[in-house]
């Protein structure tokens, strides 16, 4: 489970795909931004990728400069102990202290990935396939075919998971003028996280999905 910026929105109007974002007034200094929140939609423009190993988002507007994602990852905080909680919500409360760049939380669902477990599962009912074929023995035959309906249903099941389960996403979204400027921005982010807001890397093909999510918003992947 990662940590919400700010409250519940289940119970809003608005799509329940939504961002929490924090950004600088000029009444306020550094230490006293607040947390807004906004559609999703309303999000992002973009023209493409950088052409290196960072891929950072290219954004519409020139001023804007760029954009780089990074997972959250969950902590399962039902499952810690009354200190261990404390302890991540002090983690995070100091990663907000330290981390004074603008950045976003996008919260998103995305379809569970069996595609490994699929992989073997179909190594193996290939494998029973191919026995079967080369079987003459009527016993071992029917223990073979037994096995092999056994591994088809375990396909079923894993087609229809990926079909209909969705875990929660948690991306960290941040922004800098220059490329130079968001790798510090990205490096600080990483390090000042620390146990308690644990921030990964996300690779290209993610960072498409994430934006196809954004721009297709009823659209399973």
């Amino acid at each position: 489970m990662a940590i919400k910026v700010k409250k519940d929105i289940s119970s809003s109007p608005q799509p329940k795909r939504r961002l929490f974002f924090r950004k600088k007034e000029k009444d306020l200094s550094k230490r006293e931004q607040i947390f807004t929140s906004a559609p999703i939609i309303d999000l992002i423009g973009y023209k493409g990728f950088t052409q290196n190993s960072d891929h950072f988002l290219i954004l519409k507007d020139s001023d804007d400069g760029y954009a780089e994602f990074l997972t959250i990852r969950g902590q399962g905080l039902g499952t810690l102990s009354f200190n261990q909680q404390k302890a991540v919500i002090e983690g995070y409360h100091q990663f907000l202290s330290m981390y004074l760049e603008d950045f976003q939380i996008m919260i998103s669902p995305f379809p569970t990935n069996t595609s490994v477990q699929r992989v073997n599962v179909l190594h193996r009912y290939n494998k029973v396939t191919s026995l079967i074929a080369n079987e003459s023995k009527p016993r071992r035959k029917h223990q073979l075919l037994m096995q092999q309906r056994y591994i088809k249903d375990q396909l079923s099941t894993l087609k229809r998971v990926e079909k209909e389960l969705f875990n929660q996403d948690f991306i960290l979204i941040l922004f800098a003028k220059n490329q130079r400027e968001l790798r510090i921005n990205r490096d600080n982010a990483i390090n000042w996280g620390g146990n308690s807001v644990i921030l990964e890397k996300m690779d290209l093909e993610k960072k498409k999905l994430v934006l196809y999510r954004m721009n297709n918003l009823n659209t399973r992947i």
